[in-house]
This record gives C-alpha cells, sequence and structure tokens, in this order.
C-alpha cells in the first residue's frame, strides 16, 4: 500500500532540507552571475532523495524507541510504520538505501554534466552526517550531540554544498547566510526534542532537553531565534530588496512574537500550547530561510 511509505517519508518535513539547498543555490547563483536550469533540477532531486533517507534510516534506527514510544507515550509521537508493523524494518532500510543511492546518482551527474567533480564527495559527507548521527558506533543522537551534528549538516553542509553545486566555487562570497542557517537550524533540531523528552530520557537518548530541562531548552531556542532574527535584519539592511525586508524582518517578526508568547506555556501537560511554539518557530524559521534565497536571487537579476 502506498499510504503507509508516504506517512513514512515525512512530506511535511521536506522543506527542511529543500529550503537550506535553494539558499545556497541562491547564493551560488548571485556568486556565479548564471542559473542552470539543469542544476536546478538536479538540485530538488539531490534533495528530494537525501530527505527520503534521512526520514526513513532515522525511523530505521530509532525503530526500538519509537516501539517504547508509542506504548508508553502514544499521545507524544506521531505514527511510525515500523512500530505499528505498517512497514517491515527491512524494507524501510531497503528503501532508505536506494534513496542514498539516488542522491549518490545525482550528485555523479552534477560532476558528469556540470563538471562539479567535488559533488559525489559532499554527497558521501551528507550521507556519512545521517550514518553517524543515527548509527553506530558513534550515535551522536544517544552521546549529547546530536543537535549540534544535525544543525552542521542542515545549516552548513546542505547549503554550502547547494553553492558549489551552482557556482562551482568550495567558499562562499559572504559568510553571513551560513551562519544565519547554522543558528537556525540548530533551533529547529533543540525543539525537535521538546514533546519527545520523556521517552527519549527512558531509552537513552541524550537530547539537550533530557540533559539541562525543558525550559532550557526553550530559553535556548528563543535566544537562538532572537539572534537570528537579529542576524536577518542586519543581513536585510546590507543587502536590501524589498522582499527579503518582508521575508526576514517583518513576517518572521510576528512569528517570534507568538513564539515569545506561547514560550512559558509550551510543555508537555499542554501540548496545544508547545505545538503552537513549534508551529510559530519553524514558520520563522522557513521564511527567513526563503528570505535569504529570495533576496539573493532579486540581486542576481
Amino acid at each position: 500500500m502506498l499510504k503507509p511509505w508516504i506517512v513514512a517519508v515525512k512530506p511535511g518535513s521536506l522543506p527542511k532540507i529543500i529550503l537550506p539547498l535553494l539558499a545556497g543555490f541562491s547564493v551560488g547563483v548571485w556568486m556565479a552571475e548564471a542559473f542552470s536550469s539543469l542544476g536546478f533540477i538536479l538540485l530538488l532531486l539531490y534533495g528530494l532523495s537525501l530527505q527520503i533517507f534521512i526520514v526513513l534510516m532515522n525511523d530505521v534506527a530509532d525503530a526500538d524507541a519509537d516501539c517504547y514510544h508509542m506504548k508508553h507515550y502514544p499521545h507524544l509521537i506521531d505514527e511510525r510504520m515500523i512500530p505499528t508493523g505498517q512497514i517491515s524494518k527491512r524494507a524501510m532500510f531497503t528503501a532508505g538505501c536506494i534513496a542514498a543511492l539516488l542522491c549518490l546518482a545525482t550528485a555523479v551527474l552534477y560532476a558528469i554534466l556540470l563538471g562539479r567533480l567535488f559533488a559525489p564527495v559532499a554527497a558521501l559527507v551528507s550521507v556519512l552526517i545521517l550514518t553517524l548521527y543515527s548509527f553506530g558506533p558513534y550515535r551522536f543522537n544517544y552521546r549529547g550531540m546530536g543537535e549540534l551534528f544535525e544543525a552542521l549538516g542542515v545549516g552548513i553542509v546542505l547549503p554550502l554544498s547547494a553553492l558549489y553545486f551552482t557556482s562551482g566555487k568550495l567558499v562562499p562570497d559572504t559568510l553571513a547566510p551560513f551562519i544565519l542557517l547554522f543558528l537556525l537550524a540548530l533551533a529547529s533540531a533543540l525543539s525537535s526534542g521538546l514533546k519527545h523528552m520523556p521517552s527519549d530520557k527512558k531509552t537513552g537518548k541524550r537530547t539537550y532537553a533530557v540533559l539541562y530541562g525543558l525550559n532550557s531548552a526553550k530559553n535556548l531556542i528563543v535566544a537562538l531565534s532572537f539572534f537570528s532574527l537579529l542576524i536577518a535584519i542586519l543581513f536585510s539592511i546590507h543587502f536590501f530588496t524589498l522582499i527579503g525586508a518582508l521575508f526576514l524582518v517583518l513576517i518572521p517578526g510576528i512569528h517570534f512574537y507568538i513564539v515569545v508568547r506561547y514560550k512559558k506555556r509550551a510543555d508537555i501537560e499542554d501540548l496545544k500550547s508547545l505545538g503552537k511554539f513549534k508551529y510559530h518557530l519553524h514558520r520563522l524559521i522557513f521564511t527567513i530561510t526563503t528570505g535569504v534565497a529570495l533576496t539573493f536571487l532579486t540581486l542576481s537579476i
């Protein structure tokens, strides 16, 4: 059946991967002063296959923890396909491997068709990050470094890879957007552990929320959001465009206000407020990331 697979690949989390890639792509277009339709299509295929690989393999790695979570804290977790028996662990692992191969194949096409010889290396690094994050022997997700590892992958490796795929350059002309993307990715990674804290504590995941508490995690998320918004404002002033001002300042400013408003109430005992807190946090993250992409694309016209 197709429906369990659609649930398993988590389409709602696709912007978490695609938007940083598009931000890096737009910086690459600005640097190279050229736009490649083929490169853009390959980037979307790369992002889609990488997204599928990440979510499927993460569910494979966390299958036992998810079983415990769904049994003891079913109200704190979305439906998972392996614990419910709708997809076998072996089938999901096989599908994840196929997605990884598609990701690597797309990178090879970049090397062959566009001369980006280091593209396969970038793809291997992305795949390796997920492997180290979720699987042994290091399994950083269970060692207290999971959020930082995720932020490095999503906020640094992905946009820099897209920059190279697009421009052929390994070093960006400006570091500001990548610092911004890293802070946003770290805030997003920290928020993932809020709702799962009770189960994570029981199953050995050493997330920031488990180690330092829910309130500390929320305070750090708000601090990262504030500094991200501040950098976005300065970024908007330096690279001024009207669309940038809208996506980098006005809209995220509204979402930041709502995040702060719900921070105190956001708790395991108040899932509605916690949901609002996370929803507006991710709207802030997605909007600023989109703003970075739109700003550089506008400057490239």
